[in-house]
Order: C-alpha cells, then structure tokens, then sequence
C-alpha cells in the first residue's frame, strides 16, 4: 500500500511502496525497514514516524544499496503541520 511522507510543516516530500521510497517525482530516494529510514546507498538517516521522517537518536548502522529506479510520478498537498517532539530530518533524503 502506498504511503505519503511530509515534512514537518506537512509539504508532500513524496511516497514509498513497500521498502523503496520516491520523491514526488518518482526517483527513488531511500529504503525503508520496518520503520527504520536508509538512503539508497545504505546509510541510516531516522526513523519513519506519523508520515515523516524523524531523530529519535538510534543508529542502526548501513544496510546494502537497494538499486531501485523510478516510479511515475505523485501530486499531493498539503497536509497541515504535524506536532512531533523528535527534530525532522526529512531533509536528509529529499532535496529541498
């Protein structure tokens, strides 16, 4: 099942599907294990909490490189702020 991701301040950033995570244009951009964020390359990033990507000052070190492609591409809006205690680190994966 497909699930949106958003920054803090509720921006669509993108999606994932499964274990491979896009940006709103369909590139992939990370990995995703059970709740644990990794970019494609393998290198932890955070943790994937309420749709978005948060700090909770764990490190579960590197995984493989996942070489996914891409996706077609997603429009989504706005959601509206979320309020969260862990600092979003969202900007890690996808590109402002």
């Amino acid at each position: 099942m497909e699930e949106r991701i958003y920054s803090a301040s509720g921006a669509p950033l993108g999606f994932h599907n499964g274990r491979v995570m896009y940006d709103l244009s369909g590139h992939a951009v990370g990995q995703l294990r059970n709740s644990h964020v990794y970019s494609t390359s393998g290198h932890y990033v955070g943790e994937l909490d309420d749709g978005m990507i948060v700090d909770k000052n764990r490190n579960y070190g590197s995984i493989g490189a996942c070489g996914a492609g891409r996706r077609g591409a997603r429009g989504f809006g706005n959601r509206g702020a979320r309020g969260t205690s862990y600092r979003d680190v969202s900007d890690k994966l996808f590109e402002s």
